[in-house]
């Protein structure tokens, strides 16, 4: 209940590519609920070699993610969120999971993940991972259909969305053009 309060303390953070150099060397929480997530993981770690994941949903991890994380020595704990709160003293973030002790960190990356469905659309191709595919102009295989942001492979970031709207509406308005004056 409290997410909007703690995001504007700098509490819960959403970009390592953005924060990650800023939070280095600082005891993070990584905030996770499925084992896609362990490139964000290795990003982050890269910066912090005081890392620990507060799963919020129970799964296992693959044995080769499973390997990583012992080798980087990154904990993990699992249970019934009892709190995220700031620390008034400190500044810090404090988390309570049931089972186990309250965890005192800097912040917490909030990584969730995506997964792109939008099945709506019929024909477009896509990867084994449901992204569509673009060519360097944002076109789908479906001709005048064009697709931008995080359905798109690449780094989901607003940035890299706008760029590729930017890229896209710019051959959308050249291809009314040609249409116009052939």
């Amino acid at each position: 209940p409290n997410y909007r309060k703690l995001c504007k303390q700098g509490l819960l953070a959403y970009c390592p590519v953005c924060e990650g150099f800023d939070h280095r060397y600082d005891d993070i929480a990584v905030l996770v609920d499925s084992p896609k997530c362990i490139k964000k993981i290795n990003f982050i770690s890269y910066y912090s070699d005081r890392v620990h994941l507060v799963l919020l949903k129970k799964f296992k991890w693959p044995a080769k993610d499973q390997k990583f994380l012992e080798q980087k020595k990154i904990t993990t704990s699992f249970g019934k969120m009892e709190y995220m709160k700031r620390d008034g003293k400190t500044r810090r973030l404090k988390i309570k999971q049931q089972g186990h002790p309250e965890l005192d960190v800097q912040l917490a990356y909030v990584e969730l993940g995506s997964e792109v469905t939008a099945p709506g659309i019929k024909g477009l191709r896509r990867d084994r991972d449901g992204f569509i595919y673009v060519d360097h102009h944002q076109r789908t295989s479906i001709p005048g259909v064009f697709a931008v942001g995080d359905c798109v492979k690449g780094l989901s970031q607003i940035v890299v969305a706008l760029g590729h709207a930017a890229i896209a509406s710019t051959q959308i308005h050249n291809d009314l053009l040609n249409e116009l004056d052939p």
